[in-house]
């Protein structure tokens, strides 16, 4: 049975563009996994004390376009210390009006996708940061390392140094200084993270 030149010009269509969608269809997002993910901050008092915190819960993932979302869920903040956890939420973070920090980005996947698993890279890595209403500009250094054909990690180099002053945050310092009796918190706080994302 022969098929007409309209039959055939249809069913080559057909096959082609199902074809083509086969290769190119859209791939899954790349989702941060929380249990093997960080983000810490240290907090200088005294002008030497250090001491380092980190927040519990990290949501986030990376779209199959290279756009990053992470959100830090402020009111998850872990000093080992309960009294202070809860005057960084309610004096410092004031996290009834801004719950959550949101870090964006661009990614070009391309760079590491093609990575064996062991083998990393090392990158600039511009990112907005959103935090109590302001939003800025910072640049990591980090590294992007390939753990296996479904899963990568971005991890800082160096901290970042982030301002209290460049997000509104110095009325909420002085504020945790006075109740802890203290002469000084440094306004600058540097800041690491060791992101993990899968792909299902």
């Amino acid at each position: 049975m022969r098929l007409s030149s309209l039959g055939f010009f249809t069913f080559f269509s057909i096959a082609l563009l199902s074809g083509c969608n086969e290769g190119n269809a859209p791939k899954s997002d790349w989702v941060l996994d929380n249990d093997y993910s960080s983000l810490s901050i240290t907090s200088i008092k005294k002008s030497s004390v250090a001491e380092a915190f980190h927040f519990k819960t990290i949501t986030g993932k990376i779209s199959p376009s290279g756009e990053v979302q992470v959100e830090i869920n402020l009111a998850s903040i872990e000093s080992n210390v309960d009294i202070r956890n809860q005057r960084m939420k309610k004096s410092l973070f004031e996290v009834i009006l801004h719950p959550s920090a949101m870090i964006k980005a661009k990614l070009d996947l391309k760079e590491f996708t093609s990575l064996n698993p062991g083998y990393r890279i090392k990158k600039d890595l511009p990112f907005i940061l959103s935090l109590h209403g302001q939003e800025k500009e910072l640049e990591a250094e980090v590294y992007i390392t390939r753990l296996s054909a479904s899963s990568f990690s971005v991890s800082t180099v160096k901290p970042v140094m982030v301002s209290a002053e460049d997000f509104g945050l110095m009325k909420g310092i002085k504020k945790l200084m006075k109740l802890a009796k203290l002469k000084s918190i440094d306004s600058v706080v540097p800041t690491s993270f060791n992101l993990l994302f899968k792909q299902k």
